[in-house]
Formats: C-alpha cells, sequence, structure tokens
C-alpha cells in the first residue's frame, strides 16, 4: 500500500514538471522525422526536452506567482511552494540549453529558435502585463497549441531544405488543432478553478455548456477531414500519420461525450496527455 501512495504521489510530481508534455513533445518529434524522412542531430533530442520543459515551466512558475500559496491549481501551488529551487533550476537549464543550441544547431535553426522564442516572450509579456479584458482576446491555449507544433517541427523542416508536401503541412495543421481541443479540453476541467484563481481561459470567457458544443463540432470536423485525406492519399507513411491523428482525435472526442463521467474527471488530464505518445508508432512501424 505505501508502495502505491508513493508511487501516486511520483505521479503526480511527474505531471506537475510537465515530464509527461516532454515525452509527448519527442513522441510527436519522432513522427515530424519520419514524415519528412530525415535524420536528426542526435543532441536536437535533448535540446527539444529541454525547450518544452523550460516554456512550460516559465507558464507555470509566473501562474503560481500571481495567487501564490493561494492558488486552487494544485500544478500552480506545487511550483510556488517550490519556487525557491524550481526558479535556479529552470535558469540554470535555459542557459544550458542556450548553449548546446549555438553548439550543435545549424546556423539557419538558431536564428528561428530565436525568432521563436522572441515570440514567446512577447506573448508572456502580454499575457502577465495586460488586464484581465484584454487577455481574454489572447486565446492561451490556440497560441500555446501553434507554439508546441512549430516548436516540434521547426529544425526537421529546416533540415528538409524546402517547402514540405501539402499533405505535411496539412497533418501539421491538424495537429495544432488537436494540441489547441486537449488545451480547450484541459481548461474545461479546470474551469472553477481558473475562476477562483482569476485565470482567463478559453472555458472562463466563452462558458462550458458552449466550449463542449465547440469542441464536439471541432472533432466531427476534424474527423471527417482525415477520413477524406485517407481516401485520396497514397503515401504509406501520410496514412499512418493520418492514421494516428485519427485515433487522437477520437479519445479527446470520447471524452467530449461524457465530460461528466466520473472516470472521465477524474483521468482526463492523464487521456489528454497520452495521446501525443500514439505519434512514436509511426516512428516505430513505418
Amino acid at each position: 500500500m505505501v508502495i502505491i501512495i508513493t508511487m501516486g504521489r511520483l505521479f503526480k510530481i511527474f505531471q506537475y514538471l510537465s515530464l509527461d508534455v516532454v515525452g509527448g513533445s519527442l513522441c510527436v518529434a519522432s513522427m515530424s522525422v519520419k514524415l519528412l524522412n530525415i535524420i536528426p542531430n542526435p543532441i536536437w533530442w535533448l535540446i527539444l526536452a529541454l525547450s518544452v520543459w523550460i516554456i512550460y515551466s516559465v507558464d507555470h512558475i509566473l501562474d503560481s506567482l500571481k495567487n501564490k500559496s493561494k492558488s486552487q491549481i494544485l500544478r500552480h501551488k506545487f511550483f510556488f511552494n517550490n519556487r525557491k529551487w524550481l526558479i535556479p533550476l529552470v535558469i540554470a537549464i535555459t542557459f544550458i540549453n542556450f548553449l548546446l543550441v549555438i553548439t550543435y544547431l545549424k546556423y539557419e535553426i538558431v536564428i528561428s529558435g530565436i525568432v521563436l522564442t522572441t515570440i514567446i516572450f512577447v506573448y508572456f509579456f502580454a499575457l502577465n502585463t495586460l488586464g484581465r479584458h484584454y487577455r481574454a482576446y489572447i486565446p492561451k491555449e490556440l497560441i500555446i497549441a501553434g507554439i508546441y507544433v512549430v516548436g516540434i517541427f521547426l529544425a526537421p523542416l529546416i533540415w528538409y531544405g524546402s517547402i514540405p508536401p501539402p499533405e505535411v503541412l496539412f497533418i501539421i495543421i491538424v495537429l495544432i488543432i488537436i494540441v489547441f481541443m486537449e488545451g480547450i479540453m484541459i481548461s474545461y476541467f479546470d474551469y472553477e478553478q481558473d475562476i477562483a484563481d482569476g485565470h482567463v481561459s478559453f472555458t472562463t470567457r466563452h462558458g462550458k455548456e458552449k466550449i463542449i458544443r465547440y469542441l464536439r463540432l471541432l472533432s466531427v470536423f476534424i474527423e471527417i477531414s482525415l477520413i477524406i485525406a485517407i481516401i485520396i492519399t497514397n503515401s504509406d507513411i501520410i496514412f499512418a500519420s493520418i492514421m494516428v491523428l485519427l485515433l487522437m482525435n477520437f479519445f479527446i472526442g470520447m471524452i467530449q461525450l461524457i465530460p461528466n463521467n466520473v472516470v472521465v474527471k477524474k483521468f482526463h488530464r492523464i487521456i489528454g496527455e497520452a495521446i501525443f505518445y500514439l505519434p512514436v508508432i509511426v516512428f516505430l512501424f513505418w
């Protein structure tokens, strides 16, 4: 029993530190290199993992400092209570990651990464300096989805060396939408805590009933688009990637169909993050 409790606590810390998100990003990245048929610099995997962790950690630190120990969201409370070692750790890893980037990656990737990092800093600045009314017009979930997917595909696209085929661009766009949907889904279940903490999300802006209808319609639209893409493609790797996206969208859709289910309420975040491990199937078997 003690072992189970200890494992449960360790898994919670694993989630609080967004290490599950880091793992999912590497799995999505594995599909990206397979789609573009490239062999990445091995150190890129480490740089990508650290970059994702830094971005999510900075976001959680900034959120935690707003309400401090009074935060209703346990992740934010964890970051605030452990800020004395987490903030120096984030700074140190950011410095190490910067050295890795400028030492091992191509000049074009470094410049593109600087541009993306600047956009992220501008986003964080706007999110934390604008008033609540103006923050509501910055769709945090969409911005994060775009940064997440573009950040993963950035180096592979530069190594690819040209504009990728329309099918690959389609997959990138669908991935952004799926990440966006997962972010909205999380905000749906965090609605009460976000209200209590004064956080602005897609759900707090539009309301839970409207959001769940929006998610269902978007999920159906994505499903139909993917089925059409499967029918017209003649590429095995594109077919496999779209099948994975169909599966990811299916799980998101199932959560939306039964949002009040006890199991879904308890494990929605685990399910939501777990779907981003599915793209590794493409890397391993195609």
